[in-house]
């Protein structure tokens, strides 16, 4: 029988805010101190100590051999990419670094991608307004690059992540409120190899 080989691939790329109608941002929870110094978030999430993003990049993918697939073929051996984000450099760019040549890790990062255009005056963007989260567990630095050309504005910063356990969830819109609300969500800890949003 004629072996044949699929890669499957689960991604999610956000572009730069304000070229499409969703915005990132991210924070990390065990360094609140340190996050809350985006002049360019909003205040509503400003204060819960999240920071904008330019992109972001997750993914996982799974090599099927589908010749000598059985039931539940290939079951927790998908292979996580590593978290790749790009940011502007402010006060968590220090703390990020520092984590980086000492080998620290953070306990949990959450990323969360908001539709801004659903907020009202009495709507809150973290409690009404995402559309997809991703919860992190032991994450540790894995790369940090700094890039600025001649005339540049600002320097762009890049960021590696690896993790040892993620939570997705997904949200869509109320057809009466327009308010976000949770739909599903999934977990797997990549250190015990199951369903589960833990690390021990």
């Amino acid at each position: 029988m004629k072996l044949v080989l699929l890669t499957l691939i689960l991604s999610l790329s956000a572009i730069l805010p304000g070229e499409a109608a969703l915005d990132v941002y991210m924070r990390l929870l065990d360094r609140s101190a340190s996050n809350s110094a985006d002049p360019t978030a909003p205040e509503s999430l400003k204060k819960l100590g999240f920071f904008r993003l330019g992109s972001l990049n997750i993914g996982a993918e799974n090599t099927v051999n589908i010749g000598s697939i059985s039931a539940g073929g290939g079951a927790g051996k998908a292979t996580f990419k590593e978290l790749h984000i790009t940011k502007y450099p402010n006060q968590v760019s220090t703390d990020l670094f520092r984590s980086l040549v000492i080998g620290s890790h953070y306990d949990d990062v959450e990323i969360i991608v908001v539709y801004p255009a659903a907020a009202t005056e009495s709507t809150d963007l973290y409690r009404d307004c995402v559309t997809m989260k991703f919860e992190l567990k032991l994450v540790m630095v894995q790369s940090l690059d700094y890039s600025v050309s001649e005339g540049d504005d600002i320097a762009d910063e890049s960021v590696v992540l690896q993790f040892g356990a993620v939570r997705i969830s997904y949200y869509t819109p109320n057809e009466k409120s327009n308010v976000f609300t949770l739909h599903s969500q999934q977990s797997w800890s990549r250190v015990l190899n199951t369903e589960a949003f833990a690390v021990n």
